[in-house]
């Protein structure tokens, strides 16, 4: 039993764990083998996925910073002038959003050496700790905003839902936005345009 113990400690010390220590107490008193393996197998597999998740590369997380609602937008890409950038709003939750990510990805390795940025912008209704392990898959630049930066975004560009996908010339001008995926060709075919 110990050992089980010593695995879910591990993963209360990770940021953010919600195992309450009544639960904690509970796994210690487990009399069934059975279930006691099954959690302490669950527990190990998490627990190399998060560390796993921790040595890939090819995303960045970055922070809003201090600035006004009316500003943040506006301060996000500006760190990209002189990119075309795809802005993806999206959520951890959302079937759709995760399907089209996974339909761009081959069209991302294609275009790799061209000047063009991924930008995925999600929020606070996307739990932190699964928002953290996904994006590690998600090659780009990410930012989660507070609730209340991205209730004033959706309202800033009339978002009605996820995903919505924004694309940005060079000059950061918006040219254009879908809600809902338009698919690989649209999007390949605007974001070469603005090249």
């Amino acid at each position: 039993m110990e050992s089980i113990h010593v695995c879910i400690s591990s993963v209360s010390a990770l940021p953010e764990n919600r195992f309450p220590s009544s639960q904690l107490a509970s796994v210690d008193n487990m009399e069934t083998p059975y279930y006691l393996e099954k959690l302490t197998s669950m527990n190990n597999k998490l627990i190399e996925t998060i560390e796993a998740n921790k040595k890939k590369t090819g995303f960045t997380i970055n922070e809003t910073g201090e600035v006004a609602n009316e500003d943040l937008f506006a301060s996000i890409i500006s760190k990209f002038r002189g990119k075309v950038i795809l802005v993806d709003f999206w959520a951890t939750w959302c079937g759709p959003c995760q399907k089209a990510m996974k339909d761009m990805k081959p069209m991302k390795e294609e275009l790799a050496d061209k000047d063009i940025v991924y930008l995925f912008i999600a929020g606070e209704n996307s739990p932190k700790e699964t928002w953290e392990n996904m994006i590690s898959d998600i090659h780009g630049e990410h930012y989660r905003l507070t609730n209340a930066q991205w209730a004033y975004i959706n309202k800033q560009f009339s978002i009605q839902g996820v995903p919505t996908y924004m694309i940005i010339d060079k000059e950061g001008g918006i040219k254009n936005k879908f809600t809902g995926f338009p698919g690989v060709d649209t999007v390949k075919k605007q974001l070469l345009e603005l090249l």
